[in-house]
């Protein structure tokens, strides 16, 4: 049986706030639009971690700048190799802060979990703006990751690790993270009823999905997939579920624990590519 979910656009107050009976909702194309359609969109706020940014080649971020890109809020890590002139390149050009972590049973992407997590609430209301506080209950910061999949294979089990702990960040204001790369977004569905709004198009989704059982066998149950199943034990080492497609603007998957999802992204088409390139 399909969670219960209405299929009409959703608004800010629907994706912040809803009734638990209706399960967990998933909207990974927010992190696909451009800034132009996402502003059409009402999004909530979300805070961004950029993973594996080479901080030493100056002339790159400089590009960035150029192009109107923001400088990061935050610097975290334990600076074991950067070097004093980038650290005085980056405090000249930026109010950048710098969150110094000497922690070694952490990596660079839990630090900058701990400090979202110390920070949620600041950043938060000032990105609502005045009269924030009140219009703060129901609504959460997303966390958005960009990096870190790209490389090391190592490195890449860390980021999906850690997408786990990012998901126990016990704080009111921190609401779903998000995994992202050039060609995909993956999360981690809860355990029970999932609702992915799947819209797919030119600059939105793709049409394939996964769904992986990572650390625990899982039992599904999918609608909205070219290849559903219902009740389907999947376990790494035994059955998994690959290259499905999408069918449906509105996907469900109930799943007896955590699992993760994985969407393609879908390239801009042509022309409006060529917006993009003129703007």
């Amino acid at each position: 049986m399909a969670c219960e979910t209405s299929t009409g656009p959703i608004s800010r107050e629907d994706h912040g706030e809803m009734d638990p009976s209706t399960g967990t909702l998933w909207w990974p194309a927010n992190y696909a639009l451009s800034e132009e359609r996402r502003s059409k969109k009402a999004l909530d706020r979300h805070v961004l971690i950029v993973l594996n940014v080479p901080l030493t080649e100056r002339e790159y971020v400089r590009s960035l700048l150029s192009s109107g890109v923001q400088i990061p809020d935050a610097i975290c890590g334990d600076f074991d190799s950067l070097p004093p002139d980038v650290e005085d390149f980056y405090r000249r050009i930026g109010s950048t802060e710098f969150v110094k972590d000497t922690d070694q049973y952490s990596t660079d992407f839990m630090k900058c979990l701990k400090h979202i997590a110390v920070k949620a609430k600041t950043i938060f209301l000032e990105a609502l703006g005045p009269g924030g506080e009140s219009d703060a209950p129901g609504h959460k910061l997303d966390i958005v990751v960009l990096g870190g999949l790209d490389g090391r294979a190592d490195q890449a089990f860390s980021q999906i690790h850690h997408l786990y702990a990012a998901n126990d960040l016990q704080s009111p204001y921190i609401g779903k993270t998000y995994l992202a790369t050039a060609k995909s977004i993956m999360f981690l569905l809860e355990e029970g009823c999932n609702v992915i709004r799947t819209p797919v198009g030119p600059g939105l989704l793709a049409e394939t999905v996964g769904v992986i059982p990572i650390g625990r066998p899982s039992v599904i149950t999918t609608q909205g997939l070219e290849w559903d199943v219902t009740q389907w034990p999947t376990e790494l080492g035994g059955q998994i579920s690959t290259s499905n497609h999408i069918k449906r603007e509105v996907v469900h998957v109930t799943t007896s624990n955590r699992a993760l999802f994985t969407v393609e992204l879908a390239k801009l088409d042509e022309a409006s590519a060529n917006d993009a390139k003129n703007r």
